[in-house]
Parts: C-alpha cells; sequence; structure tokens
C-alpha cells in the first residue's frame, strides 16, 4: 500500500503485557497498509512494557511512545486521540493482534462506501494455535451498509452486540473523535458510553463479515475479575442511551435500551447471588427500584409485563420464571425467521 495515502493513527493503550505486547506491535507494523502513526500509551507499566514500547521505538520511526501514571484504559486511550495527527483512528488492545491486511481492508472499505465508520468481525481466542492467517481477496469481502441509526440497533442484537460495542476493531474518521466525545475516566464498559454516540453521528457504517482482529481471552482480564461494583457503571451507560435516543425523538432505540437495561439488571443479579454479597444484592435492588418507578409503564411494556415486573424482586422463582420467559421469546423469533 503507498506510503503516500491517508495517515491512520493507531492507539494501543498498554499496562503490564510484557507477554502479549510484541506480538501486537508487530501485527501493526506488518500491515499491508502502511501509512501509520503508532501511538502507544504506556499506563504506568511495572513490567517491561514500557521497555518494550520505546525498543521498537526506535526501530521504527512511525512509533511514539506516550509514558503516563497509571489513569486506567479510558484515560490512556483519551490521551492517544488528544496526541493523534492522522485522519482516521483506529484502536488495538494491547494483548490482541490483527490479520495483517486488516487495516487496508477496513480503509479501503471506507473509501469504496465513502463511510464513516468500517468495522470487521473479531475472533477470540486463548491459544495462538487457533488463529490461521490466510491471505484474503478484499475485494471479494462480505460487507453490509447500514446507516448510523440501523448501527445502534444492532448494539441491542445478541448475535452482533460484541462486533458493535467494542471500541477497537473499526475505522474511524479522525473527526468524528473531535466532537467531544471521549472515553468515560475511572469506568468500565467505557465502550458503551461512546459507541452508541459514534453511530449516531455517522451517515453510513460498513460492517466487515471477515474476522480480521484477535481478541484475547485472558484469565486476568477486568471483565474476567471477581464480581465488583465497578460493573455497574454498564447501568450508567444505559441510561444515557436513553436519555440521548428519548432527546433525538429515536423511539425504537429507546425501547430496545430500556429493554436491554433491563436484561442486564437480571444479568447481574444472577452473578450477584452466585456471590452472595448482600451489600451489592441491596445496591442492585435500588438500582432496579429506580428502573420500575422510570420506565415499568405502558410505553415500554405490555399490561402483563409490568405485572411480572412488579413480582417480588427477591423472588428465586421470580428470576427463573424470567428466564425461561426469555428462551420463550427467543424460540419463537427463531421459528419465524425460518
Amino acid at each position: 500500500m503507498n506510503k503516500n495515502g491517508d495517515l491512520i493513527s493507531v492507539i494501543v493503550p498498554v499496562y503490564n503485557v510484557e507477554k502479549y505486547v510484541e506480538r501486537c506491535i508487530l501485527s501493526i507494523l506488518r500491515q499491508t497498509y502502511n501509512c501509520l502513526e503508532i501511538i502507544l500509551v504506556d499506563d504506568g507499566s511495572t513490567d517491561k512494557s514500557g521497555n518494550i514500547c520505546d525498543k521498537y521505538a526506535n526501530i521504527d520511526k512511525r512509533i511514539k511512545v506516550i509514558h503516563k501514571t497509571n489513569g486506567g484504559l479510558s484515560q490512556a486511550r483519551n490521551w492517544g486521540i488528544r496526541k493523534a495527527t492522522g485522519n482516521f483512528l483506529l484502536f488495538v488492545d494491547s494483548d490482541d493482534f490483527l490479520h495483517l491486511q486488516m487495516i487496508e481492508c477496513l480503509y479501503k472499505k471506507m473509501k469504496d462506501y465513502n463511510a464513516d465508520i468500517t468495522l470487521c468481525r473479531h475472533l477470540s481466542f486463548e491459544n495462538t494455535a487457533e488463529i490461521e492467517c490466510k491471505t484474503i481477496n478484499i475485494d471479494d469481502m462480505k460487507v453490509m451498509e447500514l446507516s448510523g441509526v440501523e448501527a445502534c440497533s444492532m448494539l441491542y442484537c445478541p448475535q452482533m452486540l460484541t462486533h458493535f460495542v467494542v471500541a477497537w476493531a473499526k475505522l474511524y474518521k479522525a473527526d468524528m473523535w473531535r466532537r467531544d466525545i471521549y472515553f468515560p475516566e475511572g469506568r468500565i464498559h467505557e465502550d458503551d458510553y461512546t459507541s452508541f454516540r459514534l453511530f449516531l453521528n455517522t451517515k453510513k457504517v460498513v460492517f466487515v463479515e471477515e474476522p480480521l482482529y484477535y481478541y484475547f481471552q485472558r484469565s486476568d482480564s477486568i471483565m474476567k475479575r471477581k464480581y465488583s461494583r465497578q460493573r455497574f457503571d454498564v447501568f450508567g451507560a444505559f441510561e444515557l442511551q436513553i436519555d440521548v435516543y428519548a432527546h433525538n425523538g429515536l423511539s425504537d432505540l429507546c425501547l430496545k435500551a430500556v429493554r436491554r437495561y433491563l436484561d442486564m439488571i437480571f444479568i447481574h443479579k444472577k452473578y450477584i447471588e452466585q456471590n452472595r454479597d448482600k451489600k451489592l444484592f441491596k445496591d442492585l435492588k435500588k438500582i432496579y427500584d429506580g428502573f420500575k418507578k422510570r420506565f415499568l409503564n405502558d410505553m415500554f411494556f405490555t399490561e402483563s409485563e409490568i405485572i411480572f415486573y412488579r413480582a417480588p424482586w427477591f423472588s428465586p422463582q421470580l428470576l427463573e420464571l424470567y428466564w425461561r420467559y426469555i428462551a420463550l421469546k427467543k424460540k419463537i423469533k427463531r421459528r419465524t425467521e425460518s
């Protein structure tokens, strides 16, 4: 790919990943699209990660390294955004890696379809032996074209949710991040706060069906650690989504966000019961009570659903009925789609 093409800024937050960061960096350096600005944000690593970043910055001039005190993933990404000078942005997590044609593919599809965001499927793995990186014919790649509102709808589709909500595996026009959209610092579920806002600001999103981003499932990742109150950050994201959709008159998206919010409350209830944490259980009940007060009405639910969800919160029978209800809904949907 021509070195004189559009500059793409690749932002990689780095924190204590000395076992994996080299693999990540090499997969970026070896991309077939090479007009890159690679920003490695060392977020106060206490292992050799920062040294590894510096080593590769001395080897390849496209790499810029930022060393900072630890502030979390969101802050590291935000520092990278402010430092970026490219026409396009791409986020990569430092324990993941890319198919060697991923950036070229996303860039070409963005140009071909005049899109604001292009994204691809990701493949989760625990062992690199599971990954087979074959050369692809980019022109033959199957794609799905969506409006910004249609892309938002994918955030509530179980089969597509993970591909659309995450910040990585996406190529963005850089000016989208210069409209006061940043990752919320001090929170997890940071992508739930940002992805929907970015989609709403787009005219066209293109989804590439091929898995070109390889997501490493670590046993010590944030989302695999013991359940804590920090997981409640996702509920703040749903509140924000609902408020923004309502403000913009997007009633269908508002309904989907409300129902997904409720699903997540029950999912978290299940986790908390497994951990037998009475304090978290009480805190989640307050969230549920707030949800019922604001959303459990005929704008979002049928009369029978309202009666169902007003049953006693502590009832194990309610939870069992809830999961049976969800399973039945999925079964009926599959039958109608077949």
